[in-house]
């Protein structure tokens, strides 16, 4: 008699039923040795001697059954609140927080109304001092009746505002911030101290203007004591590079800044208003102390505070 051969799906529940015979209220049907019940997925193989080789077939192995895993709705819910919360911006730092980094706030607007029409090279910010390293070229009564005279001429071009200070500038307006100001002028110190006093000769009426040539300036031109001026600029530029400030000038136009304005006014200054500040210093010539200076220290300034760098 031939076998036959009934498979079933990999349910272990409908294995189970398949051993246990057929349930009750379930019919059968009977296709030559092999049963079949309605309902349910069988493979039916032929007798295992059948093959034309002579050899019995292997019968196909059960398919194991994958089943997608859904996501639960309270996980589904929890990802989609995340992605909502990735999406806002982020919350901004209490006050208590901030207060802990004073340095790095920023300083009220500049107001050019405030100092004389005049632009900041660099933004305003607390715990930043602007520092300036120069020669004071304070002048007597004939000095300051000089320059009287220059601006008279300058009217016709702008208003000129006369410098609080008449001054030599060894750097440029450079920024420290403020544990590091006593720190540079002991630097200033140890560097000059061996450095000894001199006298320059300014008197060439020149005009300049500064890097962001947002200001026009009168001043006397250096034409004598050039080399000294610069050694004393080595030596100041060795204390910026200490405190990775930019250095002076490669090639510095020396002069005494007498007089600023507004703007760049240099096309301004034409042969003719050349020629009449020329006829004033010449009406001066014979007053040598309007133009020969002193130098006896370096000043610094840094901010509302002014230090003494005594030279030898």
């Amino acid at each position: 008699m031939a076998l036959g051969l009934v498979c079933y799906s990999s349910s272990e529940d409908e294995d189970a039923d398949a051993d246990d015979g057929p349930r009750p209220g379930v019919s059968m049907t009977t296709m030559g040795d092999a049963v079949i019940l309605p309902g349910r997925t069988h493979l039916c193989c032929e007798n295992l001697h059948s093959s034309e080789d002579g050899q019995p077939r292997t019968p196909p192995r059960k398919q194991a059954k994958v089943e997608r895993l859904s996501e639960s709705p309270l996980q589904d819910r929890s990802l989609k609140q995340m992605s909502r919360n990735n999406d806002q911006a982020d919350l901004p730092l209490p006050a208590s927080v901030l207060a802990m980094f004073p340095e790095v706030e920023k300083g009220p607007a500049d107001d050019p109304g405030l100092h004389g029409g005049r632009v900041r090279s660099f933004a305003h910010e607390r715990g930043i001092w602007a520092t300036h390293v120069h020669l004071s070229c304070a002048g007597g009564e004939d000095l300051n009746e000089f320059v009287d005279r220059l601006l008279d001429v300058t009217a016709t071009l702008g208003h000129f505002s006369r410098q609080d200070d008449f001054h030599v500038s060894l750097s440029h307006t450079v920024v420290l911030r403020h544990h590091w100001i006593t720190p540079f002028v002991d630097s200033l110190r140890e560097l000059l101290h061996s450095f000894s006093r001199f006298s320059f000769v300014a008197n060439k009426v020149n005009i300049y203007t500064n890097q962001e040539r947002t200001r026009t300036f009168l001043g006397l031109a250096v034409t004598g004591g050039n080399h000294q001026l610069e050694n004393l600029v080595t030596q100041v530029n060795e204390a910026l590079h200490e405190f990775h400030l930019p250095s002076f000038y490669k090639e510095p136009s020396f002069h005494v800044s007498l007089a600023w304005c507004v703007g760049d006014l240099s096309a301004s200054f034409d042969d003719s208003i050349k020629n009449k500040l020329q006829a004033i210093i010449d009406d001066f010539q014979d007053i040598s102390e309007v133009f020969h200076f002193k130098v006896e220290c370096v000043m610094c300034k840094a901010g509302n505070k002014h230090f003494t760098v005594p030279l030898h």
